[in-house]
């Protein structure tokens, strides 16, 4: 009996590694090689059956280095799709190997080096006769240091050629000064200062560097009025705070509550969130069963962040259930201004018991909690904001043929109607070229649809079903439609949870609402991975960014406007990575966030946030 055992195992074993091997070579390196940035990257273009762990075991490089410059791998391939993978340099202890790619050049090389042309043909002679594609040259290495949170990259040396005086005011900082004495000589915010001037917020004032100072703005910029406080928003793109607050006491001019303390509840060892001893923070697999830890580890980078512009942060962890912990934080003395985390829990409740008058609440995540506090704030939109943001956006739609399915289940069916009578009557769309229809899928199927289809218009196809077989099989025959017809689909929130085809969203230029959005393409997004990569060996997701945000908000939030921030928070736009925080106070006094995107995914396999 335990030779048969040993057999079947052997037998799965081998099993295994066939289908590995299958699975690697079924990956061929790609031929066609570009320079991106100034660094030089292999083109593959995913196939039917290809594996992240595949294709880099092909190339030759980390999955970690393929998801760095390809965040979206994170959640799934997608056939079709093009990656960018990194070619490798070789190191030669002082030297590494660059691989010529056709169309690069000697000046080209040194610009993306630093190094002087005189230094690259001393090392390679054989350039002086031009250089030859797919060829290796020497290049010296040069001591470098990741400046930690260096995240606003866009700082450039205020030399003539580049001052623009017309935003800007360029002032060199005498013996003495202070940011805060700049700040108010120049009636500026601190933050709008260190944002223009990244060197200041990552190494310090310096006497006899020039500062751009940012001017202030009047209330119509390039033909836009800002809106009154209590309906300002503010794009994903928006770096820029409101320099003109409604009250007196909210200004961003210097830190009037240095002090903090933080008390952090997650639930480390809550079910599967227990990190086993031999758990694998290199496999990017792992990433979305750990969710937390990724949380915790951006809220310690924002609290990094907040040290370096001045504030004084006491952070103390504790699991959801450990209220003997926490019980011996306060036994202590030690007194939270904010608490972050999940409010069903334990802890929570022992907390708010105990709560002192200045306490502010923070629940990152979904609760069911309705507490009637206006020091209570819920991060996590609601469905129902979630749906009057995606009534909202269907309005704002023009020269469109909005279709709208009846589907399978009563309750979506009431959200159909909802929308229906909501647009048909809405004020906005009377002067617009805008079509109306609802067709009966659950009777007719998609032929009803087609019919209902426009050859010179856009298609627009709100489809709200919440069976996730069901949105499958509907896309799946929609995109077949696709040939004849220009369509786009809007769907319910839930699809987000869904897993749905790539292929079939963005084909279809699906749009959907999102609580987050994260730009991979700007400098700023980029360097906070590398920070972040750095730091913990790993790509964030989402929940690196979430934390972050939600840390950096807050703590800002009571450092510049002490714990009474809430009256401030129309006017307090600070830039964050993946967010849009805009919170309205509910009837029952608490704050709920409504800040959300529509996000589309466009055919060329991007998401691009455009509402």
């Amino acid at each position: 009996m335990k030779s048969f055992y040993i057999f079947f195992i052997s037998f799965l074993f081998l099993l295994f590694s066939v289908q590995i091997s299958k699975a690697q070579n079924n990956v061929r390196v790609s031929t066609k090689k570009v320079l991106v940035d100034g660094k030089l990257y292999y083109f593959h273009k995913i196939k039917k059956g290809q594996t992240l762990y595949a294709i880099a075991k092909a190339y030759d490089v980390s999955i970690n280095d393929i998801a760095f410059e390809n965040p979206g791998v994170i959640d799934g391939l997608k056939i079709g799709q093009e990656l960018k993978i990194p070619i490798k340099e070789i190191d030669e202890g002082k030297y590494i190997k660059h691989l010529v790619v056709k169309g690069e050049t000697i000046y080209s090389i040194c610009k993306q080096y630093g190094v002087t042309q005189a230094k690259l043909e001393q090392l390679n002679p054989a350039i002086q006769d031009g250089l030859k594609a797919d060829t290796y040259i020497k290049i010296p290495k040069k001591e470098t240091t990741l400046q930690y949170h260096q995240l606003d990259t866009g700082d450039k040396n205020t030399t003539e050629e580049n001052k623009d005086t017309s935003r800007f005011v360029f002032h060199e900082v005498k013996n003495k000064e202070t940011l805060y004495s700049i700040s108010k000589l120049y009636h500026v915010p601190i933050d709008r200062i260190l944002e223009n001037n990244t060197a200041v917020a990552q190494n310090g004032l310096k006497a006899g560097q020039v500062l751009k100072i940012p001017k202030k703005q009047k209330s119509v910029v390039q033909g836009i009025i800002h809106p009154s406080a209590d309906t300002l928003r503010t794009k994903y793109d928006s770096i820029a705070s409101i320099l003109d607050t409604v009250f007196s006491s909210c200004n961003t001019n210097g830190y009037t509550h240095p002090n903090l303390n933080v008390l952090l509840v997650l639930p480390f060892s809550k079910n599967n969130f227990k990190v086993p001893d031999n758990y694998d923070f290199d496999d990017v697999s792992n990433y979305r069963i750990f969710p937390y830890v990724e949380f915790y580890e951006g809220v310690l980078l924002a609290v990094d962040t907040l040290r370096k512009r001045g504030m004084n942060i006491t952070l103390k962890v504790a699991d959801t259930d450990d209220s003997l912990t926490v019980k011996n934080y306060l036994d202590k003395g030690w007194k939270p201004d904010l608490f972050i985390g999940n409010t069903d829990s334990k802890v929570f409740d022992f907390v708010y018991r105990w709560r002192n008058e200045n306490l502010n609440f923070i629940d990152p995540f979904k609760t069911k909690r309705e507490i009637n506090s206006n020091r209570f704030f819920k991060v996590l939109p609601s469905f129902s904001v979630q749906m009057n943001f995606l009534e909202s956006f269907v309005v704002s739609l023009d020269s469109v043929n909005l279709i709208i399915p009846q589907t399978e289940f009563a309750a979506d069916r009431i959200f159909e109607d909802s929308i229906y009578k909501m647009v048909y009557n809405a004020p906005e769309i009377k002067n617009k070229s805008f079509l109306v229809k609802t067709v009966n899928y659950k009777k007719s199927g998609m032929k009803e649809i087609e019919n209902a289809l426009s050859v010179g218009r856009r298609n627009f196809i709100l489809f709200l079903s919440t069976d996730e077989p069901e949105v499958n099989k509907f896309l799946s025959k929609l995109r077949l439609l696709t040939k004849d017809y220009d369509i786009s689909v809007i769907g319910h929130p839930i699809w987000r949870k869904f897993k749905l085809d790539y292929n079939h969203l963005h084909r279809l230029q699906t749009y959907l609402v999102s609580p987050n959005f994260v730009d991979y393409e700007t400098d700023t997004t980029r360097h906070f991975m590398a920070v972040f990569k750095k730091y913990y060996n790993k790509i964030p997701t989402k929940f690196g960014f979430w934390g972050y945000d939600i840390m950096y908000y807050f703590s800002n939030a009571i450092g510049y406007f002490g714990n009474d921030f809430s009256a401030c928070l129309p006017s307090y736009k600070p830039f964050l990575l993946e967010t849009s925080f805009h919170f309205k106070q509910t009837d029952n006094g608490n704050f709920e966030n409504t800040g959300l995107f529509i996000i589309n995914y466009t055919k060329d396999f991007k998401q691009v946030p455009v509402y």
